[in-house]
């Protein structure tokens, strides 16, 4: 996927391309990810450019080391016919299947959770719903693009100069 969205960053000269081989080979974390791109996107919305393209190529997330080591314990942990899958899958409320996993993170890595916990509420309701053939996480059904936009907001909101510019971040995701 990552060829794919260089190709058409290249083509279409995008003011952000995240691509997987980059992060993974930069041990780049989440919030090094995000603050790169709250960087960018504060620094054109200074000069006026309230507008701007990013391309997230599926699965980048899976590129994010220690977001890497999180979905593995998830593949692992939550496999078909493992104690944790059925317990899970006993729990009606999307709130208390989270609340079980944090409580499994707890005592499995301290780092693990506090990667589970950055994610928003919905992307970590998406990391424990249905799996594919193999019993893995269906990242190509977890809306990162959402995840990106979330916490670019949040991290602009908390950003002096973007607040004194009177800039809205208003992020559009779509999923091609």
């Amino acid at each position: 996927a990552s060829q794919v969205t260089l190709e058409c960053a290249l083509q279409t000269r995008v003011n952000i391309a995240l691509i997987g081989e980059e992060i993974q080979s930069e041990k780049l974390l989440l919030h090094d990810v995000t603050e790169l791109m709250v960087d960018i996107i504060e620094e054109r919305a200074l000069k006026g450019k309230n507008y701007g393209v990013v391309l997230i190529p599926e699965g980048v997330i899976q590129f994010i080391p220690t977001m890497k080591v999180l979905i593995h314990y998830l593949n692992d942990a939550l496999k078909e016919g493992s104690e944790h899958l059925i317990s899970i899958e006993k729990l009606v409320e999307v709130s208390d299947k989270i609340k079980y996993v944090r409580e499994l993170l707890k005592k499995h890595s301290k780092s693990c959770l506090a990667n589970f916990d950055v994610l928003p509420r919905d992307i970590q309701a998406q990391l424990l719903l249905e799996r594919d053939t193999h019993g893995n996480i269906q990242l190509s059904q977890v809306p990162i693009e959402q995840l990106f936009i979330e916490i670019c907001e949040q991290k602009l909101r908390k950003r002096g100069k973007y607040m004194a510019s009177k800039t809205k971040f208003r992020g559009q995701g779509h999923f091609f």
